[in-house]
């Protein structure tokens, strides 16, 4: 639905058909699959669409796909059936682009990743049959972008096969890339190169960066009002990215004595993009066992592991299970699994590590910095900081726990996350805020309810996406967002 008003928008401004793309290519159906049933075409029509390319379900290989295909195949020919890729192995597939730039290496870790549910990547036939997968989908996107040169790629999600390869392409074929995140209101970002070996998301932090102090210059809201709006998200207007254990309550005795400075650890979903841009280490899993082995031979802080509350969704091989057993006998290594106050963290901490995870804003709007094993949209913050390599990492953990908490200023991360999600995000009653925990019954009530009003020529959607388009047009990526009202 998001796709489609953001098309419609798009068509409105500048002319452009709007074309969809639907089907299952290969490791979608596994990943992501959409019931062909469930495509309603007829709602695509409603918003303008007037042709849609059902992409085959299996793709031939040609010489194209094979040309990608043979030095990620080389580089993982060694890799045994069903044994650990090593780390450096994994660093080195990142590395790998095919002859057109096109990053494939980190579209198939990430791509195996996903639709296997597993923690990292493993030799044999599933691999294998993700780089023909990902290899053949990108020949097609190529040989598609030629024959009808795109003026954009709109999407939610700009990672793994298909939607970051085929961004990728249209971008190399000359288009935009329009990404929308699926947040309360909808984020918004154009999209217009690459610098060599960037990712998307590499784009994405750059643009937001820039936008976040031009907007701190071009509106300087008081520091009430991010308070103000701070404290309706976390009550009565919760953000949904906080996610909830579903049917437990908060509690639970605090694990460790006091006797030694705590850090908490805010584990991913194992699957969830490790390699979507600049990362210390090879995976999220990778990260997780080396951190707890320098815990664990350090012996001079306690770490505790804020597990993600929808680990067993996204981890089929229980890495979570396997690490607290490992460990279960080092008194400064505790895996919190029941859900524990925000609060808590933040007063009993001296710092919180994640790799690009959403609570690198949500803890440092309550004071508790972070050090990110990686790079994150949001890591201009001065309340958080991020590490080059592995050395950097855990000397930044070293000097923490030396040294005591730093000061804790909230007051940008505050107005950072107003920004972020309310302020700086257009938003359209029609779409309604983005919420998986509603029922689709609801959604399409409102969007009902909304219909009426609505006018694409006028709303916030069509306005920043114009304002972005014409806006610093020699920038490679810009954030698109709309003043808000401030007092004279």
């Amino acid at each position: 639905m998001r796709a489609l008003y953001i098309a419609r928008s798009l068509s409105i401004l500048t002319g452009s058909p709007i074309v969809a793309l639907a089907g299952n290519p290969g490791v979608v159906t596994r990943s992501a699959f959409l019931s062909p049933d469930r495509l309603d075409v007829a709602l695509a029509r409603s918003f303008g669409v007037g042709d849609i390319i059902f992409v085959p379900e299996t793709l031939d290989s040609d010489d194209e796909s094979q040309q990608s295909a043979r030095p990620i195949f080389a580089l993982l020919e060694a890799a045994l059936e069903e044994q650990r890729v090593p780390p450096s192995t994994l660093k080195s597939l990142r590395r790998i682009c095919n002859h057109d730039g096109v990053q494939i290496g980190r579209a198939i870790q990430d791509t195996y990743m996903r639709s296997n549910l597993l923690p990292t990547l493993y030799g044999g036939h599933k691999l294998r049959a993700v780089i023909e997968d990902v290899s053949r989908l990108d020949a097609w996107a190529k040989g598609l972008f030629s024959r009808r040169p795109p003026f954009a790629f709109v999407s939610g999600h700009i990672d793994y096969s298909p939607w970051g390869l085929i961004m990728q392409r249209c971008m190399r074929a000359g288009g935009l890339g329009v990404y929308y995140r699926c947040d309360v209101r909808i984020p918004l970002y154009v999209l217009r190169r690459c610098r060599s070996g960037e990712t998307l998301n590499g784009l994405l932090r750059r643009a937001d960066a820039a936008a976040f102090s031009g907007y701190r210059r071009m509106c300087p809201l008081p520091a009430n009002s991010a308070n103000i709006r701070y404290t309706l998200d976390q009550g009565v207007a919760k953000n949904w990215r906080w996610t909830d254990h579903p049917g437990r309550t908060d509690g639970g005795q605090w694990p460790f004595d006091g006797n030694r400075p705590c850090i908490c650890l805010f584990t991913h979903t194992f699957t969830d993009q490790p390699s979507a841009d600049k990362s210390v280490f090879s995976d999220h899993l990778d990260w997780l066992e080396q951190t707890l082995e320098h815990a664990a031979k350090s012996g001079s802080y306690d770490i505790l592991v804020k597990v993600h509350p929808l680990d067993g969704h996204f981890d089929l091989a229980g890495s979570i299970s396997r690490l607290a057993a490992k460990h279960a006998d080092a008194a400064n290594i505790f895996f919190q699994v029941e859900p524990i106050a925000k609060e808590t963290l933040a007063e009993r901490c001296i710092l919180g590590l994640t790799v690009r995870g959403t609570p690198g804003v949500e803890m440092s709007a309550l004071g508790l910095p972070m050090l990110l094993a990686g790079r994150a949209y949001y890591d201009h913050l001065p309340s958080v900081s991020y590490a080059e390599d592995a050395h950097d990492y855990f000397s930044q953990i070293e000097r923490a726990v030396r040294t005591g908490p730093a000061p804790k200023d909230v007051t940008i991360a505050r107005d950072y996350a107003a920004f972020d999600r309310f302020w700086a995000a257009p938003y359209a009653p029609m779409v309604g805020p983005f919420n998986p925990h509603l029922d689709d019954s609801i959604q399409w009530t409102l969007a009902a309810a909304a219909c009426s009003s609505t006018a694409f020529e006028l709303d916030e959607v069509t306005a920043a996406l114009q304002a972005a388009m014409t806006f610093d047009i020699q920038s490679d990526a810009v954030r698109a967002f709309n003043a808000p009202a401030t007092s004279a």
